[in-house]
Parts: C-alpha cells; sequence; structure tokens
C-alpha cells in the first residue's frame, strides 16, 4: 500500500481495521472501509461489509490463504464476520474497558481456531472494542443488516486531534522512505498579443498547486530540474495543456485541460489572464458589498482586498473541476460551487471570532484560554462541531495523500482541495448561524466558550493551511 503522511489518523485507522480483519495492510488504499460524512450520530464514523465473501471478493487467492481468521477461506461456513455479543450477560465486563483481553487471546494473537465452534468461528464486537491499539478510540460498533457501523470516543479523539493539530513544535518531516519527484511544464504557452492566455494560466497554476501538494507530503520530495542529477532518479511527471503531446517514455504525462469561452460556442477563450482577474475581481466586489455587506472604510485596503478575491475566485473557478477536463470562463459571476466568496467569507467570521475573544481577554472581560488538559471536552455536544473535527480536521492530512494518492501513474486529484475546502465552510457556516460562540462572560458559560475556542483555532489552522495549498491567502475581516 502507498505510505501516506506520518499524522493521517482517519488512513491509519481504516489500514488498522483492515489488518485487524484480515491480518494483513491492503496493498492500496482500502475501499473495503468507508468513512462516513454525514449523520455520524445514527450511522458511526466509519462502515464496512459484515458478509465474509464481500472481504474474499477483493483478495487474491495468495493473499487469502495468508489472511487472518476472520475471513479465512476455510471459514466458509459462517457468511459473516462479527457477531454482536455486547448484550450478553458473560461480556459485560468486557465491553467496559477498551483494554481488556485474556492471555490466551495474546497468544493467539487475535485469531481463533476456526474448526471448532460457531461461537468461535466469527469475531466479536467485544473482540474489536477491546483492541487498544487503533488510531482513534472505539467506543461501540453496532451491526446493521449486513453491515459493522464504528462509533468512535469522541472525547478521547477530540482531546488527541486538538493535541496533535495545535502542537506548534511540530515540524513537518519527510518519511525516510519517500521518493524524489520532478516536475516540469510546457513553457510555450500561446500568449494573446504578448500576455498570458487563461489556459497557459491554469496550467500554471495546476504546477504551482501541485509542488505545495508535494511539499506538504511526507512521502514524496520536490527536485529542481538544475538539482535532478544529484539525487537518485526521481520519478518525472510533465504537465501539457496538449492531450497529444509526446514525453519520453519516462515520463507521465499529466494533462491540464483548457479554458473555453461559453459565449464562443465553447472554443478556446482569447482571454488573457489580467483581464479574467479583474472580471472576476468586479464580480466579488459586487457579490462582497451586496450580499455580505462590505463597506469601504480604506480605499487602499479595499482595493487590494477586492484584487485578492479576483485572483482567489479564478484559481477556484480552475480548480474546482478535475484538471483534465475543460473549464468554461465564468460569465455569470456565479459559481458551481459556493465558490471563492462564500469560503473567504467564513475565512474571516473565523478570524474575526478569534480576534475579538483575544481583545475581550486583553481588555479582561474574558480570562486567559485554559490549558488544553484543563478543558471540559463534553461541552461539544452538537453534531456539527463532531463533523467538522474528525471529517475536515482530522481530514487535512488525508486530503494531501488522495490528491496525490496515484501521482506516480500519472493521475492526480487537486479539485479535492476545493471539495475540501467548500464542505468545511458550509457545515461552519451552518454550524455559526445556530451556535452563538462569543457569549456573555458568565461563570457557567465559560468551559463551554473556552472549548468552542480550541475548536475554532483547529479549523482555523486547517482552513487556512487548504488554502495556502492554492496560494490563496486568508481573509481577516470582510
Amino acid at each position: 500500500m502507498a505510505s501516506h503522511s506520518t499524522w493521517n489518523p482517519l488512513q491509519q485507522f481504516i489500514d488498522e481495521i483492515h489488518l485487524f480483519i484480515t491480518g494483513q495492510l491492503p496493498v492500496k488504499p482500502s475501499n473495503l472501509i468507508k468513512q462516513n460524512k454525514d449523520h455520524l450520530h445514527e450511522n458511526g464514523e466509519f462502515s464496512f461489509s459484515n458478509k465474509r465473501k464481500v472481504w474474499l471478493s477483493h483478495m487474491s487467492s495468495s493473499r487469502q490463504e495468508a489472511a487472518g481468521f476472520c475471513v479465512d477461506v476455510n471459514c466458509k461456513h459462517n457468511e459473516t464476520l462479527f457477531i454482536d455479543d455486547t448484550n450478553d450477560a458473560n461480556s459485560s465486563k468486557a465491553t467496559t474497558s477498551t483494554s481488556t483481553t485474556t492471555d490466551d487471546d495474546d497468544k493467539n494473537d487475535g485469531k481463533t481456531d476456526c474448526g471448532k465452534h460457531d461461537s468461535h468461528s466469527h469475531y466479536t464486537v467485544t473482540k474489536l472494542l477491546s483492541s487498544n491499539s487503533f488510531a482513534l478510540h472505539v467506543a461501540r460498533v453496532k451491526i446493521v443488516g449486513d453491515w459493522c457501523n464504528v462509533f468512535l470516543d469522541r472525547r478521547k479523539c477530540y482531546a488527541e486531534i486538538f493535541r496533535k493539530v495545535l502542537d506548534n513544535e511540530k515540524t513537518k518531516e519527510k518519511g525516510q522512505g519517500c521518493k524524489s519527484i520532478l516536475i516540469t511544464r510546457d513553457d510555450d504557452g500561446k500568449s494573446i498579443d504578448g500576455a498570458q492566455s487563461v489556459t497557459d494560466y491554469r496550467l500554471q497554476l495546476l504546477e504551482s498547486v501541485i509542488k505545495n501538494l508535494i511539499n506538504q507530503s511526507d512521502y514524496w520530495v520536490l527536485v529542481q530540474q538544475s538539482d535532478e542529477q544529484k539525487t537518485t532518479k526521481p520519478i518525472r511527471v510533465h504537465l501539457t495543456t496538449k492531450s497529444s503531446a509526446i514525453v519520453a517514455s519516462d515520463t507521465r504525462k499529466i494533462v491540464s485541460g483548457i479554458v473555453v469561452d461559453p459565449k464562443n460556442g465553447n472554443k478556446l477563450a482569447a482571454v488573457t489572464t489580467d483581464d479574467y482577474v479583474k472580471k472576476r475581481s468586479t464580480d466579488m466586489q459586487l457579490m462582497a458589498q451586496h450580499k455580505y455587506g462590505l463597506r469601504v472604510r480604506n480605499e487602499a485596503v479595499f482595493v487590494a482586498l477586492i484584487k485578492q478575491l479576483g485572483l482567489a475566485a479564478v484559481t477556484v473557478d480552475f480548480m474546482e473541476v478535475r484538471h483534465s477536463s475543460p473549464v468554461g470562463l465564468n460569465v455569470s459571476g456565479c459559481s458551481t460551487s459556493k465558490g471563492a466568496s462564500f469560503i473567504l467569507y467564513n475565512s474571516a467570521r473565523i478570524e474575526t471570532i478569534l480576534r475579538k475573544f483575544h481583545e475581550r481577554v486583553a481588555c479582561g472581560y474574558y480570562n486567559a484560554l485554559p490549558e488544553l488538559s484543563d478543558i471540559d471536552i463534553s461541552q461539544l455536544s452538537e453534531e456539527e462541531e463532531w463533523q467538522m473535527l474528525i471529517v475536515y480536521v482530522a481530514g487535512y492530512e488525508n486530503l494531501i495523500d488522495k490528491s496525490l494518492a496515484d501521482i506516480e501513474n500519472g493521475r492526480i486529484a487537486p479539485h479535492l482541495v476545493c471539495n475540501f475546502l467548500c464542505g468545511l465552510v458550509g457545515l461552519f457556516s451552518i454550524y455559526y448561524r445556530r451556535c452563538r460562540i462569543l457569549v456573555e462572560n458568565r461563570s457557567q458559560l465559560m468551559p463551554q466558550l473556552f472549548a468552542r475556542i480550541y475548536l475554532i483555532k483547529c479549523i482555523q489552522k486547517t482552513l487556512n493551511n487548504a488554502l495556502a495549498l492554492l496560494n490563496i491567502d486568508p481573509v481577516t475581516q470582510m
């Protein structure tokens, strides 16, 4: 299986469940275990098939022979993997502790003889709960039909994820098994009266985003062309706007789709980058003023903000669809998604919340933010809070891995970054409208305020990191 980032709890957890069931790590990212994105209180955070034949169908004969007990090919008389024993009187003690195992369990390393008795021909829910080796803490498992739904221990996960994300001493280190990669692109892009075309700009933008993703991955090391001879032969990737382009046999080709003009029969857009940025800046100014109530207080700051919004809009326009697909100029001022204005408006909301909190601490209205160990995590009881944390904050490293998962074969998915941003800010917007964060200074409200500030800080860091992948700066106010 392709290596993933040093701290990628979601993929690590999926791999560990796969190992628990089969006795083997997947050779590639497993699609047998699904991460749920919504309705987590009903469906759990992860789900997987409880049918033995489903797992066997995804394994080669050699891997079946080497598989762990749970999908042992010799246990064909059992159709299911797990039985739910959590209601049994004899298992009540085991389910109250996630670290209770017997000496025999340790000796068998989680496996049992499948030939003795039906009750020993399955893994039990208790056995899954008793494993303490997973990256994320499991609270309970619910079997519904042919599916096992895994519910995480939210309190333990909150504390662990907060600690990991907000550890300012943490530095991004490249893994020992990392590979070097060289990215090049066409340098003969067509100009329009000497100015850069939007199609060439999209290619340039794609190159920059890929390099940003690589720099954030601990599996790949970016090599400059001038240093190519100084390192082990790198994977070579060439970016082009021409699907017919011919590259060397040792080079992977990645095509950047052209930009077309819907007003001209979807032919190649004859628009310069500067003109399109100006057009989108005007769109964003109108939207910011009429929809979000932006007012001019400082002319210079206002002009800089509008240009920033325009560049961000162009970036989202060009990157929110698959890189190989043609993309049309945004002639209506709207977006197929919520777009850059919605993303940056919520970025400004987050920055404003934290700024106002620190101002109120400085003037003595609020006490200083306590240490994480003193925070009452149980105050985070809203479903959106948990969803933002486990799907997006904990999912940031997984975003990087998925975007680059098959780059070695010339396949990438940078559009996932825009999907991630739109999903996160969409959920935050719902949460912001429902829950007041900066409450009055009352003793009974402070524990919840402090817990939410920690969550907002994690969301801020995740959002800003994802924006940086697209070379978009956060907006401090709007």
